[in-house]
């Protein structure tokens, strides 16, 4: 095969560049063809045959040893490389197969010579191994799930509001770097989840390591930490109901332990428990407050005794938007891994010195204490707060491209005409009337200036191909809609867009890409052809190659890569499912209007409790009463 083919000759040894150069320096007559071989150390005979190609100088260099030749040209080859790049940037990366599919879609549709399998459908292997050689900044990567609420929550609408919130309690209170502080809790297994990689032997089927048992127990740590590097004494949880003071043993100087049932964070445990530790070692004043940036637990946000001891104790407590701790809590950012690392090799070490033994929670407090003495770092401290933005204070921390994966589910607002309004109304209605007789430049502008990038890319194509008709055919077909029907081959399962009526207006199909569609092909109805009712169209989203596909919009002719596998769009009609719990939103907690909120939120209402009285014949009856605190006697 090609993949395996070792050349055996010394032929096209010199390098592209030195070729280009040297047919270059031939053509504007600054070189004879003997200079400019021997400047540029390559063969004469050969730079004399590429000279005289009619082509440019770039394509005359292209180095091809026998029959076989470069399917696509290095521009087609970069709108596929950008495409797939995009692709990944929303979190619906390309597979191998996927490329191929394109491949062959991109060559066929837009008639590119090719030697491609006609009857798969798709490019062959060895084009993608050389397409990925040809490309390095292309590599085939294990992906790492993502939930759909991270990758939609962390948005710059979100993103922004808390920078707004920060900057303001910057400005008011003039915070230093110790004077900034993030908790977060993380729990800690008796098995750890990742083992550490090992030497084995190549080739072997399955590589195993030891482990205390299949499922282990968890105890939850609260972490603690400051911009400036100071990190407060870790508290322990405990999966028990008694307190053993032998757990304590090996663990960071000064911890906390604690011990419940479930071995899970609750509000109790959070304050009083964890923030009258915190406030011992920290000592807020009046003149010297203390900001705690924290997550969106329940056990912190709704927590009223927390609020009312954080606004008497000068404590300002943060929030950060729900989803977002990956990015924006210094905890997740810097800390939180190695620590998870460092307790992996202390369990793996540990396991290996004491052969027939299992790790139960009385070992967990000295292998936390190893990690976690390794993990605290004044670096790692430090590097946490800066790579999130909060300190040094920078809101630009993130680039635009960060948010690219939260523009799937953005749904446009919607544009109504604004009621009992004169002039809206006889601008709607030149629109539609004055759209059959306008040109398509006209039609993108007469729709909406903001929603210019939604017009479908194959409406416009339709349109195009139907604009040597006459205005009175045009008219009497405006309000016909698109049939969308997908090409033989596909399962019906892969076309499942929501139905809208656009028979009243331009018609602007749109599709539910929710579901990933690989070669839906969308034929448009003849004009005064009879189609039903309703019509389902897509829409085609923003990419890095838009300029590049509108160039070729008027031609009608290039087919595009976005146009072969688009990029998946939530549709603008999707029912929103209702979260099972209510995640703290982005705000100051201790504020006075959060927490009248909460307080009104919790208010006890008082209920009446059926209590038994005893009757003078010595039977019993129900009498209702209410009881003080509402919840009876």
């Amino acid at each position: 095969m090609v993949r395996n083919y070792v050349k055996k000759s010394k032929y096209q040894s010199w390098d592209e560049e030195d070729m280009t150069d040297a047919v270059t320096a031939v053509r504007t007559n600054r070189l004879s063809y003997e200079s400019a071989a021997a400047v540029y150390n390559v063969p004469q005979t050969t730079l004399f045959r590429r000279a005289k190609k009619a082509c440019d100088s770039q394509e005359a260099s292209t180095k091809g040893l026998g029959r076989f030749r470069r399917c696509f040209t290095s521009e087609q080859e970069q709108e596929l490389v950008s495409h797939c790049l995009f692709m990944e940037s929303r979190y619906f990366g390309l597979r191998i197969k996927d490329l191929r599919f394109l491949a062959y879609e991109f060559a066929s549709r837009n008639n590119i010579t090719h030697c491609f399998n006609d009857d798969k459908g798709l490019a062959g292997k060895d084009w993608v191994l050389s397409f990925l050689q040809r490309h390095p900044e292309l590599a085939l990567r294990q992906p790492e799930k993502t939930s759909l609420a991270r990758a939609t929550g962390f948005n710059a609408v979100s993103v922004g509001k808390f920078f707004k919130i920060l900057d303001d309690l910057f400005k008011k209170h003039n915070y230093t770097a110790s004077q900034i502080y993030n908790v977060d809790e993380t729990g800690i297994s008796t098995v750890p989840n990742k083992p550490s990689k090992i030497i084995a032997s190549k080739g072997k089927k399955q590589v195993g390591t030891l482990s205390s048992a299949e499922r282990g127990t968890t105890t939850t740590s609260v972490i603690c930490f400051n911009a400036a590097g100071r990190y407060i004494p870790p508290l322990l949880i405990f999966p028990r109901a008694r307190e053993n003071l032998d757990l304590l043993e090996g663990t960071p100087p000064d911890t906390h332990l604690v011990c419940h049932p479930s071995g899970w964070m609750n509000s109790d445990i959070f304050c009083p428990t964890w923030f009258e530790h915190f406030l011992k070692h920290v000592q807020p004043t009046a003149t010297n407050r203390a900001l705690l940036i924290l997550d969106g637990h329940a056990s912190h946000t709704k927590n009223i005794r927390l609020i009312e001891t954080a606004r008497k104790n000068h404590v300002d407590i943060l929030c950060i938007p729900p989803h977002t701790s990956h990015r924006l809590q210094p905890l997740d950012v810097s800390f939180m891994f190695p620590l998870s690392t460092f307790y992996s090799q202390e369990c793996e070490l540990w396991l290996r010195n004491h052969p027939g033994r299992q790790i139960s929670i009385r070992q967990i407090g000295l292998l936390f204490g190893k990690a976690y003495m390794r993990a605290a770092t004044l670096k790692n401290a430090v590097s946490g707060f800066e790579n999130t933005g909060i300190w040094p204070f920078n809101p630009s921390i993130f680039p635009e491209e960060a948010f690219v994966a939260s523009e799937t589910t953005n749904r446009p607002e919607p544009t109504n005409p604004p009621a009992n309004t004169e002039k809206a109304n006889t601008t709607v209605n030149n629109t539609n009337a004055s759209y059959p007789n306008e040109s398509i430049k006209e039609h993108i502008d007469i729709n909406s200036s903001s929603d210019e990038d939604d017009v479908p890319l194959m409406a416009l194509k339709n349109l195009i191909a139907t604009n040597s008709v006459t205005s009175e055919k045009q008219n009497s077909s405006c309000s016909k809609n698109i049939t969308a029907e997908p090409i033989a081959g596909c399962s019906k399962d892969m076309f499942a867009g929501p139905i809208a009526d656009y028979s009243k207006d331009v018609p602007k199909p749109v599709a539910d890409f929710s579901k990933n569609m690989l070669c839906t092909e969308f034929v448009s109805s003849e004009i005064g052809e009879e189609t039903p009712e309703n019509d389902v169209g897509f829409e085609v989203p923003e990419s890095p190659v838009k300029e590049i596909i509108t160039s070729h919009k008027e031609s009608g002719s290039f087919c595009s890569p976005q146009e072969i596998i688009p990029v998946p769009q939530c549709s603008q009609n999707i029912t929103e499912q209702k979260p099972r719990r209510t995640r703290g939103k982005t705000a100051v907690i201790t504020s006075s209007p959060y927490y009248l909120e909460l307080k009104e939120k919790n208010k006890v209402i008082p209920v009446k409790v059926v209590a038994p009285v005893k009757r003078n014949d010595g039977g019993a009856c129900n009498i209702a009463k209410t009881t003080k605190n509402g919840l009876g006697t």
